[in-house]
């Protein structure tokens, strides 16, 4: 093997190695602090905004139903909960009306169905 792609092998190695051991060791400290203190200790709220999709490409944010997001404090995700760090510089939430993965509108007698009737439709069926 050539020893230069040997050199970047061990460096890529250690480098994954290390990553691995402060998510360990970050994970023991939070669990720790999640049972023998307060959970503010671990855990934080954040206030998030909604904006949606309107003609042109713009958004319109929505301020009258502020929503709240926990997060933990620590550099990476943890109990199935996004970072601190990440959380306050992503409080804005887009609702997209053009998912890439998101299935077409169902239609009726042929035509399109609004939206919102679909967006109705799906909150009642799961509610």
């Amino acid at each position: 093997m050539n020893p230069l792609l040997k050199m970047i092998w061990r460096w890529t190695l250690l480098l994954a190695l290390l990553v691995a051991l402060v998510y360990a060791g970050e994970d023991l400290l939070l669990r720790y602090r999640r049972a023998h203190g307060p959970a503010s200790a671990v855990f934080d709220r954040i206030t998030t905004y909604e904006a949606g999709e309107v003609k042109g490409g713009k958004l319109e944010f929505y301020f009258d139903q502020p929503g709240v997001e926990l997060c933990v404090r620590a550099l990476f995700p943890h109990f199935g909960d996004t970072p601190c760090w990440y959380a306050r510089r992503h409080t804005i939430k887009v609702l997209s009306r053009s998912h890439p993965f998101a299935p077409p509108p169902p239609h009726a007698n042929g035509r399109p169905v609004p939206l919102a009737v679909f967006t109705a439709r799906v909150v009642r069926s799961w509610n």
